[in-house]
């Protein structure tokens, strides 16, 4: 299962929720045409790959 998260700036949101402690399987934020985004560890979401993009 995926869900994604409209979020207005993806490394913003990337380092928030590190320092919530949440581990992320990216870096840095992936491009895709004109959007930024990455994805949080499944293992932290009961198994659901979390997609945050902009």
């Amino acid at each position: 299962m995926l869900v994604t998260f409209k979020v207005t700036n993806t490394e913003a949101a990337m380092k928030d929720l590190v320092e919530r402690g949440y581990q992320l399987i990216d870096e840095s934020p992936r491009v895709w045409r004109q959007s930024h985004y990455a994805f949080m560890h499944p293992r932290f979401m009961n198994g659901v790959l979390v997609e945050i993009i902009d």
